[in-house]
């Protein structure tokens, strides 16, 4: 049975004995990088897709049952549109410079990698001028080159091949700032941000249409700032593009996977994921990474249709013995038993995290 047919079967209720698949979108071990085949990498490092590359040799490295991760690059028909990157080596760190080039003036974000995590120092949207060069922005991108996408979004479904499922990274459109602003912009734009939400909602539907039609398996809906906003908040801003999204990915034969970081508690306690029943929900953090009583307390709740996901805290994983790693998927067995479960991590593999970590984390998940 190969890992692909093991997710289907899976997906349809069937027993195929334990899961364990972390979050990875990258090549994240401490073991040196290298393609091992079949075959020549399927991405060359100056494309976008490399890090592709990098998911499936991890896959194959540590044998879990992977959910790869991939984006396609939605060129503009207009060429003017695009948008130029520029990465700076500083201190140890690469400094990412976004500039998109519009008439009513540049956008400009830049973002700060420290080999462990990635954190925003300037976002586009700061005042309202900003919001109509990103609409004029968006409704430019929503005239993309559509052949060339599907194209591409083909040959990243046949580089996963029967090794797995791929999907791609899927936020509400309300999510286009940061959580820290979103807010502000939100009360002090209103009708801007309104309508640049509008156009990301047209723009997003129309990128789906085109991952669909390159044979991708799943969305993995991606909800941030669940310890910042509230549920009335997301009822009012997402929770209609949300079910709306979902609905229609299901019924093509698609599949969700729901992620949200950090407190998640109250969501769960208000029956929000039940209504929006994804087939895989994670992640399950208890204290000190979010604010859930119990993996078991979470799964009492949840609708036994979802499968859940997680939670290997990630400085077990980085920093641990393989034995606090080993113990670490025991309690996750314990408290998720009897219930729709695959071991996983709370969040990304780490850069660097120690090879016998995570083959003890795979060997003990599937022991």
């Amino acid at each position: 049975m190969t890992k692909r047919e093991k997710w289907m079967k899976y997906l349809a209720g069937e027993d195929v004995g334990p899961m364990a698949a972390p979050l990875c979108d990258k090549w994240g071990a401490a073991e040196k990088y290298e393609w091992t085949g079949p075959g020549p990498e399927p991405f060359t490092p100056d494309e976008k897709q490399w890090s592709l590359c990098g998911q499936l040799m991890m896959a194959k490295a540590f044998g879990w049952d992977p959910l790869f991760l991939a984006a396609i690059n939605f060129l503009p028909a207009d060429g003017g549109a695009e948008t130029i990157v520029t990465k700076t080596h500083k201190d140890n760190k690469i400094e990412t410079v976004s500039v998109i080039r519009t008439p009513l003036g540049d956008l400009t974000q830049i973002d700060e990698d420290n080999g462990v995590t990635t954190r925003p120092l300037k976002d586009y949207l700061e005042d309202e001028a900003d919001f109509h060069k990103m609409l004029w922005y968006t409704e430019q991108a929503r005239d993309f080159q559509r052949e060339a996408a599907v194209a591409e979004g083909k040959r990243i479904r046949a580089a996963v091949g029967v090794l797995g499922v791929v999907g791609t990274w899927v936020s509400p459109s309300v999510s286009m700032t940061g959580i820290q602003t979103l807010f502000y912009h939100l009360m002090d734009y209103r009708r801007a941000f309104a309508t640049l939400r509008e156009s990301r909602r047209i723009l997003q539907q129309k990128q789906l249409e085109v991952y669909l039609e390159a044979g991708f398996d799943y969305l993995f809906y991606c909800v941030p700032g669940t310890d910042s906003i509230s549920p009335g908040f997301l009822r009012e801003w997402m929770a209609d593009e949300i079910k709306e999204t979902l609905t229609w990915w299901k019924s093509h034969g698609g599949f969700i996977v729901w992620h949200s970081c950090g407190h998640v508690k109250t969501f769960i306690e208000q029956g929000f994921y039940n209504e929006m029943l994804p087939e895989v929900f994670e992640t399950l953090s208890e204290p000190p990474v979010g604010n859930i009583p119990s993996l078991a307390w979470a799964r009492e709740r949840l609708d036994p249709r979802i499968a859940t996901k997680g939670n290997i805290p990630l400085n077990i994983l980085l920093e641990g013995t393989p034995g606090d790693v080993r113990e670490a998927v025991r309690h996750v067995k314990r408290e998720t038993a009897g219930s729709r479960h695959i071991i996983g991590l709370s969040d990304n593999v780490l850069n660097g995290t120690p090879g016998e970590n995570l083959r003890a984390y795979v060997e003990e998940s599937y022991m």
